[in-house]
């Protein structure tokens, strides 16, 4: 387990000093952004010194980097408002699209899957029809008729908008829905198809073969033996989703009009806000390191076999 957390933080490392470089090279000259065509050399300057950009690259890295260490992310330079604040107020909105479409992939596309893998037959042709078709559509243009048909048209749900969780969970729920629903096609198209594969190996080797003719019932060898065998490589592909999930809920976000991570980040980027880009990056890295810690240890739950290092 220490190795994969060494790995794990390394690679986060990486990507943060990535993230910063990159962004340093597209900031252009933010001080005359900031005070605008009129400022004078001196006044420019001095903003590009109190904004720390005559430093090098990698001492203004160090320093972000001690300072995100203490929970300090500065100050946003185009927004009046602390980066962690902002950041703060971002994350609940994208955690709740990506866990919201994590969890109901994963029932849909597990009970797809071993339906499919244990039935066969025309039950496998349909669901092998549905996560083909999964794979074709896309995800911004499901988005899209689920709000003309859904919203538009049958007025279920909201077409737009996030309502915090502690003001409404009714309405929470209900502003979820549509772009959650929307991330979760291509989700399950994967999952399920991987479930399905696993189930029909399993269900084939000769230690069912065995429980079989010990005269167990199929649903028995299925729940207690096939599904926990088989979940386990589902989870292996749910957790590479789950990074495709985040560039899926930043196109959500535009989409819905929900003032998440994707969205901030859209926003800020092209104003070469290195402070509060650097601040989302942050989160974001965040939340695909838990999300992947967490998928190890449920693996691990499901096969003693695998080990933590």
């Amino acid at each position: 387990m220490g190795k994969r957390l060494a790995l794990g933080l390394s690679m986060l490392l990486a990507t943060l000093l990535l993230g910063y470089v990159m962004m340093s090279s597209l900031t252009g000259n933010v001080a005359l952004s900031i005070l605008g065509p009129g400022a004078s050399d001196e006044q420019l300057e001095a903003k590009n010194t109190e904004l720390g950009l005559d430093d090098p690259v990698l001492l203004r890295f160090l320093n972000w980097l001690l300072g995100a260490l203490r929970g300090d992310l500065g100050v946003a330079w185009f927004a009046p408002e602390p980066v962690s604040q902002l950041v703060a107020g971002r994350v609940p909105v994208t955690l709740s699209l990506v866990l919201g479409a994590i969890v109901i992939s994963l029932l849909i596309a597990v009970s797809l899957g071993l339906l499919a893998g244990v039935r066969r037959g025309w039950v496998d042709r349909v669901v092998q029809l549905v996560t083909v078709t999964g794979f074709i559509i896309p995800p911004f243009l499901l988005a899209l008729a689920l709000i003309l048909v859904v919203s538009v048209q049958l007025r279920w749900l909201p077409p737009t908008g996030y309502v915090p969780l502690d003001r409404d969970p009714a309405g929470w729920a209900a502003s979820l829905i549509l772009p959650v629903a929307s991330l979760c096609l291509g989700v399950v198209a994967g999952v399920t198809q991987q479930m399905r594969r696993s189930v029909i190996d399993i269900v084939d080797k000769d230690f069912v073969r065995t429980l079989r003719s010990r005269g167990l019932s199929e649903r028995r060898i299925v729940w207690t033996n096939v599904l926990k065998n088989a979940t386990g490589v589902s989870f292996q592909v749910l957790a590479l989703q789950a990074i495709g999930l985040l560039g899926g809920a930043v196109i959500a976000e535009q989409i819905f009009a929900m003032p998440g991570l994707g969205a901030s980040a859209i926003s800020f980027t092209p104003r070469g806000d290195l402070p509060t880009v650097m601040g989302i990056l942050l989160a974001l890295s965040l939340i695909v390191f838990a999300i992947n810690i967490v998928t190890d240890f449920v693996i691990a739950l499901l096969n003693p076999k695998v080990a933590l290092t």
